[in-house]
């Protein structure tokens, strides 16, 4: 699992920082974020903006459906700041305040926007609680990957409809902090479309799987061992799913706390 920040243009803080950094680039439909050279050319070493595949980074775009615009062109002016960048960083599109009372269809149309002009799916970004109200899983069936807040200090954020997260931001304290759930390879995956997508990952009874957290289904934490151990799934009911090793049961997890092997 690597850590990283995401930043925007009002923060000074440095963005060399953990493993990776994710910087604004843009908001609605004219707004360019006035931290996206400056990060990314911190981050980068050098001012010719190029792509840098000696690092892991990515860009997002502040969703802004409540100033009239189209989804496509918002998607448009994102791409003509950082289009380039395809295939060398991860995209997201940020999806909270005056978004939320806009429809999924909107968020669904500007992911594929890109996907259509750049061949590669940005990840969603949006809090715990507008992942658990099932309004979005629209974006779920089309295969693009969550990146979800959830600041509570659980072992794992609170995930119910996505089958598992690409990242999770756990904090804003000194600044916007996130886990990635995987390595490098992986990142880099999701930089040119080549990720796991939810329905790569769906859970059956057989399967085998990694827990990606120590605290169970109930909230109890076990041993450390859990994490580095494959386990055979026994049992689903909904969102608990049994597992065990050896016709023997270990426990129960959340579906989205699983990784499929």
């Amino acid at each position: 699992m690597l850590k990283g920040i995401d930043v925007s243009g009002w923060q000074e803080y440095s963005p060399v920082h953990g493993d990776f950094v994710i910087i604004k680039a843009s908001e609605g439909v004219g707004f360019k974020s006035d931290g996206l050279d400056r990060h990314y050319n911190s981050y980068h070493g050098s001012d010719d903006g190029n792509p840098d595949n000696s690092l892991l980074y990515g860009f997002y775009h502040y969703a802004r459906p409540d100033l009239g615009n189209a989804p496509e062109d918002e998607a448009d002016w994102f791409l003509s700041l950082v289009g380039h960048h395809a295939g060398h960083a991860i995209f997201a599109l940020d999806w909270e305040a005056g978004a939320l009372d806009y429809p999924a269809e909107w968020a669904l149309r500007w992911l594929n926007r890109v996907k259509e002009k750049t061949g590669v799916k940005a990840l969603f970004y949006c809090s715990a609680s507008v992942e658990n109200s099932g309004k979005y899983n629209v974006i779920r069936d089309n295969d693009y990957g969550l990146w979800v807040a959830d600041y509570r200090g659980r072992g794992t954020p609170e995930v119910k409809n996505w089958p598992f997260w690409a990242i999770w931001q756990f904090t804003s304290v000194p600044v916007d902090q996130n886990y990635f759930n995987g390595g490098v390879n992986q990142f880099k995956a999701y930089c040119n479309n080549s990720a796991p997508t939810a329905s790569d990952n769906k859970i059956e009874v057989g399967d085998f799987v990694k827990v990606e957290t120590a605290i169970d289904y109930n909230g109890v934490e076990n041993a450390s061992w859990v994490l580095n151990v494959t386990f055979s799934v026994m049992q689903i009911n909904g969102n608990r799913v049994v597992i065990g090793r050896n016709g023997a049961i270990t426990g129960a997890w959340r579906m989205s706390d699983l990784y499929k092997l």
